[in-house]
């Protein structure tokens, strides 16, 4: 059926998930095959091209992908939450957010809403270590029906830590509007990252709500994403480059005397007209849109 559509370009978008159907790009229906959204290589399947940008995948990491690089620059995400969720231009009212949670609105609250598989035990021991270093400090997390026992865990490993159950705070799951008015919560955001998987769609949904994100950079493209979410959209001063480093941005963002000023962090309401690289534009689908129909035009005229 696809080859007798005689395409330009294929683009694949499912990559090694189980829905995937790697047949039909190896038996090349088009001159130019394209691997988009899955977090890796396709591993010689027949796709000629891998969609990134430079800092998810900078060129120096090029040799762990099978195919040649297609840049989307500033960011290679798709991100809609302009039209998704409009009008949020300005940091949102943290005191509203939290008294519709039910949270102190004069509370300290840092954000781990990452799926638990991303936490590992040298990360947990980071964020331990943060909240004994700020004592009016509370970790949120959301109660993932998926992870029955990770509550009971977690709060079990703070305890032998030092840290109080009480500091951990769960939340039940909810809709996507209900995530991110619990983003809208948080005085921090902290991600994964180390040395697995970043939050993607996590950290963007909370930068869009100008959260302050604690990212890592790290050795590969699943530990790299938050970070060019940060940079693109122009919040750049909690991106770490290793663990200790991690630790000690968020002790000194957590600093009274900072504290007031955290918020303003990843608060640009930059538009098409920003001096940031690319600012608000970056959760804008047309933004996607124009950048994406470039590189496919770019992918036709390279094909052979």
């Amino acid at each position: 059926m696809v080859n007798a559509q005689e395409p330009d370009v294929v683009v694949e978008a499912v990559g090694w998930y189980p829905e995937h159907r790697p047949g039909v790009v190896a038996h090349r229906p088009s001159r130019m095959q394209v691997l988009y959204r899955f977090i890796g290589s396709g591993g010689g399947r027949g796709d000629d091209l891998y969609v990134s940008d430079a800092t998810s995948l900078p060129p120096e990491l090029s040799d762990h992908v099978d195919e040649k690089l297609l840049y989307l620059q500033p960011l290679y995400l798709a991100c809609s939450h302009s039209s998704s969720f409009p009008g949020v231009s300005h940091p949102p009212h943290t005191t509203a957010a939290r008294r519709e949670l039910g949270l102190d609105p004069e509370g300290l609250y840092l954000g781990a809403l990452n799926k638990f598989y991303k936490v590992t035990p040298t990360l947990f021991d980071a964020w331990c270590s943060i909240l004994s270093s700020v004592p009016q400090s509370r970790l949120i997390f959301v109660d993932y029906n998926h992870y029955p026992e990770a509550k009971v865990h977690l709060m079990r490993e703070a305890e032998s830590r030092g840290v109080a159950r009480s500091r951990l705070v769960f939340v039940p799951e909810g809709s996507h509007s209900y995530f991110m008015k619990l983003g809208s919560a948080l005085d921090l955001f902290l991600d994964t990252g180390h040395p697995l998987s970043n939050g993607h769609t996590t950290v963007a949904d909370m930068l869009y709500m100008h959260v302050p994100v604690l990212t890592f950079t790290g050795p590969a493209k699943p530990s790299r994403v938050a970070s060019s979410l940060s940079i693109s959209s122009g919040c750049t001063a909690l991106v770490a480059n290793s663990l200790p480093d991690y630790v000690s941005i968020a002790r000194a963002a957590l600093r009274p005397s900072f504290r007031a000023s955290l918020g303003n962090l990843c608060s640009s309401t930059g538009t098409t007209s920003s001096p940031l690289v690319a600012g608000r534009e970056v959760f804008d689908a047309s933004f996607f849109a124009r950048r994406w129909q470039r590189g496919l035009g770019m992918a036709a005229e390279a094909a052979p």
